[in-house]
């Protein structure tokens, strides 16, 4: 159901696009940690930026299985994703910018009719 106005989006593809980019910051901000701690050498900057990656992954973990159900993947893509760390959220970023949000949302409405009128009483001759 459409809850704003003038917008044609999903409840589940708002959450869809703002996973989409926790996702991003989540690769984005493994490579910046990455940068400080391998490259860089900064303690500092490994500090900092090991804090604000840790908590980018806690919002991706969180975020990822609360819009499973919803986009109707499989129990073991959020727990692989995690696995894989950033290349996990990266595979999550391609999964989100590849799904058809109008196709999922037409079956998730023919499935709601199907369980209420499977739950409706018949009338008896």
């Amino acid at each position: 159901m459409v809850e704003f106005a003038d917008d044609e989006k999903s409840e589940t593809q708002r959450r869809g696009e703002q996973l989409f980019w926790v996702a991003t910051m989540e690769t984005v901000t493994y490579l910046g940690l990455f940068y400080c701690w391998q490259i860089a050498e900064s303690e500092v900057g490994t500090k900092l930026m090991g804090w604000f990656h840790g908590w980018v992954v806690m919002a991706f973990a969180v975020m990822v299985f609360w819009i499973t159900p919803g986009i109707r993947w499989r129990w073991w893509i959020p727990v692989v994703a995690l696995l894989l760390g950033p290349i996990g959220a990266a595979w999550i970023a391609v999964k989100l910018r590849n799904t058809d949000w109008v196709e999922l949302e037409s079956q998730r409405r023919s499935e709601r009719a199907a369980q209420r009128n499977a739950s409706q009483p018949t009338a008896m001759s």
